[in-house]
């Protein structure tokens, strides 16, 4: 595949350019991680916590954020100017299961401004592997499905995007991402 097929490169956060560091997080906060993306959209995520664990929606939204700013890491800190002087014209996406109070922690980081799109299931009422997450994607990035990677460690998440028609790239972390993406350029 040359350069020119690829013009939109979209990432799954945890697990792909997030890591979980380890710390330590009460019950309540392990049920609400847990369940971080697979509750769809946010108000039904809200809702479902502030059940479970008995306390307000304020509460939970606190707990949300002290759970996200002190487990998550970028990989690589330089991925995304990386990736831009290699390929400029690129666009980058987001596309993750995750509530929507990630973003605040994408702004925090400085790190929105890298995306053309960010797609959240619970922004988005959606996640993968449901065919719609990609078709929200690709709406939003512009492009053919064919002219996506998308970028994910999940199989379940890759199979459905690749039979939605986009490249796909599964990644675990032990190799070097950029190294793995040029791969994906420069492959015929």
């Amino acid at each position: 595949m040359n350069k020119s097929k690829i013009k939109a490169v979209a990432f799954d956060l945890v697990g792909v350019l997030l890591r979980e560091r380890d710390y330590p997080l009460s019950s309540q906060e392990q049920i609400l991680e847990q369940q971080f993306g697979n509750i769809n959209p946010d108000h039904e995520f809200y809702s479902w916590a502030t059940e479970q664990l008995k306390v307000s929606q304020d509460r939970v939204e606190q707990m949300v954020q002290n759970i996200i700013f002190n487990i998550y890491e970028l990989r690589d800190l330089e991925i995304f100017p990386k990736i831009l002087s290699e390929f400029p014209s690129i666009k980058l996406a987001i596309a993750s299961n995750h509530i929507s109070a990630i973003k605040i922690w994408l702004n925090k980081k400085g790190l929105l401004s890298y995306f053309h799109t960010v797609v959240i299931s619970g922004e988005v009422g959606v996640g993968k592997p449901d065919p719609k997450f990609y078709e929200i994607l690709v709406r939003e990035l512009g492009e053919k499905p064919y002219e996506i990677l998308f970028i994910d460690d999940n199989d379940a998440n890759i199979d459905a995007a690749r039979e939605f028609g986009l490249l796909v790239l599964q990644y675990n972390g032990t190799k070097d991402l950029i190294t793995e993406i040029k791969s994906m350029f420069n492959n015929e």
